[in-house]
Parts: C-alpha cells; structure tokens; sequence
C-alpha cells in the first residue's frame, strides 16, 4: 500500500502542482482542460487502492482550478470568430463522478458522492 501511496503523491506532485503554476498553460483553456483529463484518467488506477487520498486530491483539485479562474485564469476572449475558451467545469464535474462512480465499495462511493457536492 505504501507504494501505491507514493506513486499516487509522485502524480500529484510532477503533474497538477506543475501545472497549476503553469502561467502559459493557465492562459490556454483547451490545453488545461487536456491536462486535467489525462490526470482524472490516470487516477482511475489508483481510486480502487486509496479513495480517500485519491478523491481528496481531487477535491483539492477543483478548489485549486475554482481559485485559478477567480483570479482570471482559464477563460479567453477572443474577441473574433473563435469566440470564447474557458475551462467547462460541466466535463471536469462529469469527469469526478465517473471517477467515483469507478469505486468498488459502494459505502466508501456513497461517502465520496455525497463529499463532492459540498466541495
């Protein structure tokens, strides 16, 4: 369980924490967007093994990218044909849930569930 552990925090710590400092990355919606469905993806390994850590990285997650877009970040204007870009909280919300929906304990699932709708 231990290396499970850090190869969950060794996620967490050389992909989100990178690219939430990411300022060109953070001025390209689409690309974050990207960035942050290769990572849901990735943690689909490892929900089973840790859901709390896991989840609870998550949840940070979306706090973190909430702070990001207050501050101004992941949303453009292109001010032509193109229109807007910005970051759809819809897919990454979606993109939770098929990650909870992935636990196979159903009172830890339910505990989880009910966990992301206060975040």
């Amino acid at each position: 369980m231990l290396e499970n552990k850090l190869k969950i925090n060794e996620i967490a710590s050389t992909s989100i924490k990178y690219d939430m400092a990411d300022e060109e990355l953070l001025y390209s919606p689409d690309e974050f967007q990207e960035k942050i469905s290769e990572y849901m993806e990735n943690l689909k390994i490892f929900v089973n093994q840790n859901p709390d850590e896991v989840m609870d990285m998550v949840f940070e997650m979306a706090v973190a990218i909430e702070a990001k877009q207050d501050e101004g970040y992941l949303w453009i204007d292109h001010y032509d044909y193109r229109g807007e870009e910005y970051f759809d909280f819809d897919i990454f919300s979606n993109e939770i849930m098929a990650l909870i929906n992935k636990i196979e304990n159903k009172e830890v699932q339910l505990r989880l569930f009910m966990g992301f709708g206060g975040v």
